[in-house]
């Protein structure tokens, strides 16, 4: 397998700036032809026109700045609700999951921003069945394959990998295209959300269904997991550092006084 490790800052801007068309392309994992998704998400196409007209859609649409700043507040408002719910267990005794809390937050951030609803909740066991969800795909695309190494074997799928993916990504999409059947139905209703703004380009023929329902799987597994996988590192770090939690803890009461409860950066 190629690899190369970027090591200086001048080596990244060798890759990223001046040769960015020679390493854009990767190669693409057995697991991830499950349900053609290597065929239907940005993360794993070709550069391409394709790939160019999901990037520039992206940029545009979805992460473009006037939606960053319009999804300000509610980004505010998710952070907060964590802040409250930690406060909350804080008095009652209660045992936190870092993990657990940080994907909700991110999840409902995301849904808020796409969907305009919720998806899960801090006490709700639907939460820790979706996070689980999420991981399993995770797992399953990075699990080791004899696939990778000896094509050949892709046809068999010899570990049932692709067979597995595959089922997971059929239950994350069931989730979008209930949500996507609902906002079909209630096509009067106005909406300001990115679901609204795919679902127009989707009838302008410009994405088609299987495009929006694995762009959506890319963003939620990427925007979800990982986020959560991140608080767990980072606390389990201070927890094993004793000083710099002291640290940790000093920079945030000298950073917030009595009457402020959020820090924007």
């Amino acid at each position: 397998v190629t690899t190369i490790v970027v090591s200086s800052s001048e080596v990244a801007k060798e890759m990223f700036l001046k040769n960015d068309q020679a390493f854009a392309n990767r190669t693409i994992p057995d697991s991830v032809r499950a349900g053609n998704h290597d065929k239907l998400s940005i993360s794993w196409l070709p550069v391409s026109a394709k790939w160019r007209n999901f990037r520039k859609m992206s940029a545009v649409h979805l992460l473009s700045n006037q939606r960053l700043d319009i999804s300000e507040p509610l980004r505010q408002a998710k952070v907060q609700q964590l802040i409250e719910y930690v406060k909350g267990c804080s008095k009652t005794g209660q045992p936190v999951d870092v993990g657990r809390a940080a994907f909700t937050t991110s999840l409902n951030l995301l849904s808020n921003t796409f969907f305009s609803k919720e998806l899960a909740s801090h006490d709700s066991s639907a939460t820790q069945e979706f996070k689980q969800l999420m991981w399993n795909i995770m797992e399953e695309i990075g699990r080791p394959n004899y696939a990778d190494y000896f094509p050949i074997l892709g046809y068999f799928d010899p570990f049932g990998i692709r067979r597995r993916l595959a089922a997971y990504f059929d239950q994350l999409i069931e989730v979008f295209q209930q949500i996507i059947r609902e906002r079909l139905a209630n096509n009067n209703v106005s909406t300001n959300d990115v679901l609204g703004t795919l679902l127009d380009l989707y009838k302008q023929n410009e994405l088609n269904m299987d495009e929006v329902n694995h762009l959506l799987v890319d963003i939620f597994d990427a925007g979800t997991d990982t986020t959560a996988s991140t608080f767990e590192w980072a606390m389990a770090e201070l927890m094993k550092n004793p000083d710099m939690m002291s640290k940790a803890k000093s920079e945030i009461q000298n950073n917030f006084d009595k009457n402020c409860s959020m820090i924007q950066e």
